[in-house]
């Protein structure tokens, strides 16, 4: 029979300190101090304006917890003016929320790759105005990803593979819905209208006037090169937007998984990138001076190369086409 171990004094003492020290830890920002003298009114504005920036680059997205904590301490902080608070009370409420910002700020730096692919449809369908078109239903989607990732650990991936394409095909709905109020006036818009493939075979995004066409990383077995059947009915779509388009510029960007050299890397993005450029050279369609190609190698993934299913989608070719207006 298994007994229960007596516990000396310094074992318990020991055990406290040990709990001490993990709850502690638990909270990894440490509040900035100010010198002697700051101006709590200057600070506040400071920090005001860095939030505002990070909510630009998306940091509420890649660490909510921590931002949100910084952007309810600098209410804090004002209500306190408000109420006519110390200083130095004051300063000390903001550096809490400046280490809570600055803490949120190294952690996207250093795991925003996890979400790369989320976040670039996400400001897609911000520049393409989603956010004013479907206010709701933006802000509801946002909701659900920063419950989704707000429980991050450090050398484990955010989401699932199944997750990131839900998330990515909820903001490109999103953006479409806006492409379909402009696309009466707007060339880009108008070709965007035109290009709606099925998930499964590429991802349409939009930069500012520019029409970037993801032909999906599943079309291209590991070091192949030559386009696959799979990648025709995508790419014929894309011809026929082309052909309707009198002025037009071309860029075909090729990218691998992380797997093998980035020598040989190089040179298969490079094929994979002038095999498409290839394809779609056609009478009526494109000529060689609208149309240019190269190769990332494994460089810029939407994804992580952890998973296969990662691995297959950083496999892939951006078709980036730049309508111009006719005079």
């Amino acid at each position: 029979m298994r007994t229960l171990k007596k516990f000396s004094l310094s074992s318990v003492t020991l055990l406290i300190v040990l709990m001490s020290l993990s709850f502690g830890c638990a909270n990894k920002a440490q509040r900035v101090e100010f010198a002697e003298g700051t101006n709590p009114g200057f600070e506040m504005n400071r920090l005001e304006n860095d939030i505002q920036q990070g909510e630009l680059n998306q940091v509420d997205i890649t660490s909510p917890n921590y931002f949100a904590v910084a952007k309810r301490k600098l209410a804090e902080a004002r209500k306190m003016e408000s109420e006519g608070k110390s200083d130095e009370k004051i300063l000390a409420t903001i550096g809490d929320a400046r280490g809570n910002l600055e803490y949120a700020l190294s952690q996207q730096q250093t795991n925003r790759g996890e979400l790369n692919d989320i976040l670039e449809a996400r400001e897609m369908a911000l520049k393409a105005g989603a956010l004013e078109q479907s206010p709701s239903e933006f802000q509801r989607i946002d909701w659900e990803l920063k419950n989704a990732v707000k429980d991050y650990k450090p050398n484990k991936e955010y989401l699932s593979f199944s997750e990131h394409q839900a998330f990515k095909n909820k903001y490109y709905n999103l953006q479409n819905k806006a492409f379909a109020a402009e696309k009466k006036t707007d060339p880009t818009a108008a070709a965007l209208a035109e290009l709606n493939f099925d998930p499964k075979m590429a991802e349409v995004l939009r930069d500012g006037e520019k029409i970037v066409v993801r032909i999906k990383g599943s079309n291209f077995a590991p070091g192949q090169t030559q386009v696959s059947a799979a990648a025709v009915p995508a790419l014929e779509k894309v011809k026929q937007v082309l052909a309707t388009m009198d002025q037009k510029q071309v860029t075909i960007t090729g990218f691998t998984d992380s797997t093998g050299s980035a020598k040989m890397n190089q040179k298969v993005s490079e094929e994979r990138a002038e095999a498409v450029a290839n394809y779609l050279l056609a009478p009526n369609v494109i000529s060689q001076d609208q149309i240019e190609y190269e190769g990332l190698g494994a460089k810029n993934p939407v994804t992580s190369n952890l998973t296969k299913e990662g691995r297959a989608a950083n496999r892939r070719v951006d078709i980036i086409i730049t309508p111009t207006k006719t005079e």
